[in-house]
């Protein structure tokens, strides 16, 4: 979940596992009645196998390990769509963001250890259906957590650097972007310490970086530099780019913030500056209390987002710019007599559409579960696993 506590309960906890096996092992039961998903935190959706793919981080380290679960979309009825899970396996802990193309999921961990710091691992599993095969792993910069692809390259965001892989077979490392030089130049809220999300502006060449403890980065990726640091938002998390628009989420403000990149001014030097929010912001839009994740269904002009602290998720209308609706999905939103448990911390969303119906996956961090958000009527159609914590 948030970077800040990443760190700090897995140097404590993951020397004393290493050394005493205190944990039991992950569980890759899939009958429900024993599944664990241990801290949901990111879903991809493969429509093309009516599937979900779930990364299960393990932040709280109740297991030695995290897992990756495949779980299937049965939406034959599309009133009541039913999961189940075709394949759970381990995998390294505290999973985070992840990019797919219908074959291949490609996923940061941040496993840092109190005596190795490069120990963070990226890996790539072959998907398929009710399959997942990892095929290749490799270190990475420290505290990896936002990834995204562009066809050419994957980028991924580590602490105080965005890192260029090919996205060809050979998986090859062909970038390292310094995101000190702001701090360095003595811009101010520019230490790159917690830098976390990564969107692309293809058609500019420019690579927006979040930062949850200073403000948003604009990376040349023609030059491989720095080139300026938005003033405004100052603790950015999930950040989309569709046609010409960036939204980036802002926990310190609460809000979207919406940005037309068609304004977005040309520096004037080639050393890092600061650009003011109000030469190219449009608006902000206040959502819920502590925002983490964001989807964003663009053909029909919603955005949702997970509003961590306040157990609900937001509705924007992209037209008007506007929270139209905000749904309650904590215990005492959801009736008891159909639902087990709720969800507690929603983090991650993906939409997805199976049997021509939309439904908003939410991974519910606490609660260790997934819920799913009929996107016509914004009510609750299904919670995995729907079993007693």
């Amino acid at each position: 979940m948030m970077k800040f506590i990443y760190a700090i309960l897995f140097l404590f906890f993951a020397s004393c596992a290493s050394s005493s096996g205190i944990f039991p092992a992950v569980s890759t039961s899939t009958s429900e009645s024993d599944v664990i998903m241990p801290n949901p935190i990111s879903i991809a959706i493969d429509t093309a196998n009516s599937q979900i793919l779930v990364a299960n981080s393990n932040v709280d380290v109740f297991f030695e390990s995290g897992s990756l679960a495949l779980l299937s979309v049965d939406a034959s009825t599309p009133s009541a769509p039913q999961l189940s899970i075709s394949e759970i396996i381990s995998a390294p802990n505290f999973a985070t963001e992840i990019a797919f193309d219908g074959t291949s999921a490609f996923i940061p961990f941040r496993e840092s250890s109190s005596t190795n710091s490069s120990v963070d691992i990226f890996n790539r599993y072959t998907i398929s259906a009710g399959d997942i095969a990892a095929s290749t792993s490799l270190t990475i910069a420290p505290d990896p957590f936002g990834i995204v692809a562009n066809g050419t390259n994957l980028f991924v965001v580590s602490d105080d650097a965005l890192e260029i892989y090919s996205y060809a077979t050979t998986f090859l490392h062909t970038d390292r972007i310094d995101l000190t030089t702001a701090e360095d130049a003595e811009l101010e809220d520019s230490d790159a310490d917690h830098a976390e999300d990564v969107a692309i502006d293809t058609i500019n060449n420019l690579a927006f970086v979040s930062n949850r403890g200073g403000s948003l980065f604009i990376v040349d990726l023609s030059t491989d530099a720095i080139r300026q640091i938005v003033s405004g938002p100052t603790s950015t998390r999930t950040l989309l780019i569709n046609n010409r628009t960036l939204y980036a989420l802002d926990g310190l403000t609460t809000s979207v913030w919406v940005f037309n990149l068609d304004e977005l001014p040309d520096p004037s030097s080639t050393t890092p500056e600061i650009v003011d929010e109000s030469d190219f912001v449009v608006t902000t839009v206040n959502v819920g209390n502590d925002p983490n994740g964001m989807a964003l269904d663009a053909a029909n002009n919603r955005l949702y987002v997970a509003n961590s602290s306040d157990d609900s998720i937001s509705v924007i209308d992209t037209s008007s710019l506007e929270e139209i609706a905000r749904v309650g999905v904590g215990e005492d939103d959801l009736p008891a007599t159909s639902f087990n448990r709720a969800c507690d911390e929603p983090i991650g969303l993906a939409l997805g559409t199976f049997n021509a119906t939309q439904y908003l996956f939410v991974s519910c961090f606490k609660t260790n579960a997934i819920l799913m958000l009929n996107t016509q009527g914004l009510g609750v159609a299904e919670v995995f696993p729907n079993t007693a914590i």
